[in-house]
């Protein structure tokens, strides 16, 4: 494969430089964007931009990165400080029975630990249990569903985002302690065939350590309307991008959001690509060629299609050689001239090809009787009269090109054989030096 003209030119002459200089800038700091690490994505992209084999249009794509890493750093804020934990209300309940109050649970859908799906957090005070072990389990169902295999145990994480098994065991250290669990469900895990508009309810139980079959409390909580998981967007977009491309090499990026990694299915060889980009190398050949590639999210979910079009090398111009052709020539005898002298004036029908833009010769040339013996007038110079024309087209026509001859000059020639000369009109394209067409000869006596 190869790459642009300027590509190569920078290898030959500058041997220090990277034959890959942009593209590995461009894709550190595209995976230290990804990773909302905009600093350091800023210093490679401004390496990127300076490289010697960035194109134009590479140039403004990473100049927009630039400009989207000064503006994501302005925005951050500093973090807020974490709230303070709940007091204890002051009517702690005296009564002996262990219990679960102020239960309450919750559901969100969306990414979570690079995965999508629904985060359940459930909230409560044990009262009662002190020096008890307890844990929770959270179900999630749809809501018409009256089926076990229909239901989705969530599985647990604690603070620092770490699944645990079948439940995290909370050990109650005073008689009335606030808790709050997280669980997570992850969409891989729920064969649904319809996600549209689907309800769900949240089933949640506290069970004592030593008690695993009865539970302390439960509950059954709508948690909201599930909708279509896992959504692939391209430039804010679900739909199809198309790209038309001219035959030089390119590159091409895209804002993409999805939940977790993706992967590029049927890319050509032509095509490289990168987590959001593609690159597309020179299409060396006169065709036109395209692909069609598909952007998948790992865990599943809607694909987004990238139509690829791209033309071919321009054919190389054929460049018509000048052509003259004579189509007729007239002689106009004894037309008396503004100095009252008798002349004779051409009239010249030419057809001229290749030549726009240039200054093309006609001109008419004497010789004697023999026809092969210059005509030479009584300073010696040969006998010949011409004019210019310029074409405008590549293929123009002249249908009368004038010029004119004093008659005085042939009579008093000093070679003159007889009463008799030889004429031939000839056309040149360097100034007389020779000659791209001549007419046939016109004989004049008198």
């Amino acid at each position: 494969m190869k790459r642009t003209a300027i590509f190569f030119v920078l290898i030959l002459f500058a041997g220090m430089l990277s034959a890959q200089c942009f593209k590995k800038n461009y894709v550190q700091g595209e995976k230290h964007y990804n990773k909302k690490e905009y600093s350091k994505a800023l210093q490679y992209f401004s390496v990127a931009l300076d490289c010697p084999d960035a194109s134009a249009n590479s140039k403004k794509l990473v100049q927009k990165k630039i400009a989207d890493c000064k503006a994501k750093m302005s925005q951050r804020q500093p973090a807020k400080p974490a709230p303070k934990p709940e007091e204890k209300p002051a009517d702690t309940p005296t009564a002996k029975k262990p219990r679960i109050q102020r239960f309450n649970a919750s559901m969100r859908i969306g990414c979570f630990h690079s995965r999508q799906g629904i985060e359940v957090t459930a909230d409560f005070y044990a009262e009662n249990l002190k020096g008890q072990s307890i844990y929770a389990e959270c179900i999630v169902r749809p809501k018409e569903s009256t089926t076990m295999s229909d239901r989705y145990r969530g599985t647990e994480f604690d603070v620092h985002g770490m699944p645990g098994q079948k439940g995290r065991i909370l050990g109650v250290e005073t008689g009335y302690e606030n808790f709050t669990d997280v669980f997570f469900v992850p969409f891989a895990a729920m064969d649904l065939q319809n996600y549209e508009e689907q309800p769900f309810d949240i089933i949640l139980n506290i069970y004592q350590e030593d008690s695993p079959d009865s539970p302390i409390s439960g509950g059954t909580f709508s948690g909201g309307v599930l909708t279509e998981p896992i959504t692939l967007y391209v430039d804010n977009d679900i739909t199809d991008r198309r790209l038309y491309l001219d035959y030089q090499e390119s590159m091409e990026s895209f804002d993409i959001k999805v939940c977790g990694g993706l992967q590029w299915l049927d890319v050509p060889s032509w095509i490289e690509t990168t987590q959001a980009s593609i690159f597309v190398t020179e299409n060396e050949s006169t065709s036109p060629r395209s692909a069609v590639l598909t952007i998948k999210p790992r865990d599943g979910g809607n694909s987004v299609r990238v139509h690829v079009s791209q033309e071919g090398r321009p054919a190389q111009a054929v460049v018509a050689q000048p052509q003259v052709e004579i189509n007729n020539v007239r002689l106009e005898h004894n037309v008396i001239g503004g100095d009252g002298r008798r002349k004779t004036v051409f009239h010249v029908d030419v057809d001229i090809r290749g030549k726009k833009d240039s200054q093309v010769q006609v001109c008419a040339l004497y010789y004697n009787a023999d026809g092969t013996t210059q005509l030479l007038d009584a300073n010696g110079t040969w006998v010949t009269a011409s004019t210019t024309v310029t074409p405008s087209h590549d293929n123009s026509n002249f249908s009368d090109v004038r010029f004119m001859v004093d008659n005085m000059r042939i009579f008093k020639a000093k070679n003159l054989q007889r009463n008799e000369v030889k004429i031939f009109v000839a056309v040149s394209f360097d100034g007389g030096n020779s000659w791209a067409a001549q007419s046939d000869v016109h004989t004049v006596t008198w």
